[in-house]
């Protein structure tokens, strides 16, 4: 993506897609064998070349667009209208840290999940994102954390 900068030069955005529970081994078999972390382009690759949808842990919507006004948020197009779309017209590199079984990820601390602002605005960016299966689990872990820390409170 090009954008034009203050001094009339031409600003590069380069677009670097993360995801920790996708095996990219599955696209590409010689991903197990990469340092961790690896940075890789994706441009002419056969990671570059497979779907987006093979990307991701889940399925998320498509929109219609609208021009220059961006996506039509008001209705998921239909899978039957999908068109493909190359991991590599999407982002220019993939970050791989590893398999998604050696992941380790860090909890949400106490004080955030008691921050009622803070997880509003949260589940409102999710939600945005189509990501209600993930919402779902934010609400349980939420309910599960207050319940360890009410029944610490308790014993006291």
């Amino acid at each position: 993506m090009q954008r034009p900068n203050p001094f009339n030069e031409t600003t590069r955005v380069f677009s670097i897609f993360t995801e920790t529970s996708v095996d990219f081994s599955k696209l590409q078999s010689d991903v197990a064998t990469w340092p961790k972390p690896s940075l890789a382009t994706l441009r002419g690759t056969v990671l570059g070349a497979a779907d987006v949808t093979s990307y991701m842990p889940y399925e998320t919507p498509r929109f219609a667009s609208l021009g220059k006004n961006g996506p039509d948020f008001s209705k998921p197009l239909p899978r039957s209208e999908w068109r493909a779309l190359a991991m590599e017209d999407q982002f220019d590199a993939v970050l791989y840290l590893g398999p998604p079984g050696g992941i380790t990820i860090s909890r949400l601390p106490p004080d955030r999940c008691n921050d009622r602002e803070y997880m509003t605005m949260r589940a409102q960016r999710m939600t945005f994102a189509g990501m209600q299966r993930l919402i779902d689990r934010l609400k349980e872990y939420l309910r599960r954390s207050r319940k360890r820390v009410g029944d610490r409170y308790r014993t006291r």
